[in-house]
């Protein structure tokens, strides 16, 4: 019996990450076109500089053309703390749960509309 509790337990578990997993996302993409619009000169061109770029063909992730990858050569996923910084600045509503990244959604919809 309390193996089918701790089932039913880690079930439920899974769900709720699930849930959370997708209101994020949700958060992700309505902050991604404010971001966007930002007008102020100086977050401009920070933002500009993070700007999100697809991480390779096919990839489901952003990475931050601005960030150096370091000794991996790997680019910073997007948002970066520089972004997640301003977002916070500027009154964005970024999720700062730094262990979740943004999905680049299928349809193309948040990718970047110029290329650096």
């Amino acid at each position: 019996m309390e193996s089918v509790q701790a089932g039913i337990a880690d079930a439920e578990s899974l769900i709720e990450q699930r849930q959370k997993d997708a209101t994020l996302q949700e958060r992700y993409a309505a902050a991604t076109p404010l971001l966007d619009a930002v007008t102020d000169p100086a977050w401009r061109a920070v933002l500009d500089h993070h700007q999100r770029d697809v991480a390779w063909e096919g990839s489901d992730e952003f990475s931050c053309y601005g960030c150096d990858g370091g000794c991996h050569c790997d680019s910073a996923k997007w948002p970066c703390t520089t972004v997640r910084l301003a977002a916070k600045h500027l009154g964005i509503d970024l999720p700062e749960d730094t262990w979740m990244t943004m999905h680049r959604p299928k349809d193309g919809s948040l990718d970047p509309k110029e290329t650096p």
